[in-house]
């Protein structure tokens, strides 16, 4: 309310259009919602989806370009364009020519939790080593603002360290950062 991004007035708190992209996480609400603005919220969602697997995928071009491997640079592909069951959202490669197989998450602001679904979980377990989990927060910001990057090598992996920094809904769904996860991190 201080920087005039807000006003609350009988109860009701109106946020400037500006801040939609931050509160797109918001866990849990009692306030009515129109169909108009979840459509809003999912449309916003699936963009800055899409603007995060387009940034992870252009990293990957970076990372083998910087390698001398031009010609697995440009074969990095989107695969969720072409197939949204594949389990993983971009196919790039390791300097060898071995797939890497990775998974794009996205927090509008922070980190904070991502969905797991049944499918990229078979997918992380099955390719082992060759599966990553790209997390990006920040994610509002793309596609030219800054953006921290979280990656993790074999999720399955981290998925069963311990201390565990991540908590797993009893669904197994949700993934929500509870700790210090750095432990996880890998080098891209």
């Amino acid at each position: 309310q201080r920087i005039g991004s807000a006003v609350q007035s009988e109860g009701r708190l109106t946020l400037d259009k500006a801040l939609i992209p931050y509160i797109l996480d918001i866990r849990e609400s009692h306030m009515p919602l129109s169909q108009e603005e979840l459509d809003m919220r999912l449309s916003l969602q699936k963009e800055r989806a899409a603007l995060a697997e387009e940034f992870v995928a252009e990293l990957e071009r970076a990372r083998l370009r910087g390698q001398g491997v031009d010609y697995l640079a440009e074969a990095v592909t989107r695969i969720s364009l072409e197939d949204v069951n594949a389990g993983y959202d971009v196919q790039s490669f390791e300097v060898t020519g071995r797939p890497r197989l990775i998974e794009v998450k996205s927090c509008a602001s922070a980190r904070d939790r991502f969905f797991l679904s049944e499918n990229e979980r078979a997918v992380a377990e099955a390719n082992g080593s060759s599966y990553w989990l790209a997390w990006l927060s920040f994610a509002a910001n793309l596609p030219n603002g800054r953006v921290d990057v979280c990656w993790v090598q074999n999720l399955s992996r981290a998925l069963l360290s311990d201390p565990f920094p991540w908590k797993i809904s009893t669904s197994g769904a949700t993934v929500e950062l509870v700790g210090d996860d750095h432990s996880l991190w890998s080098t891209p």
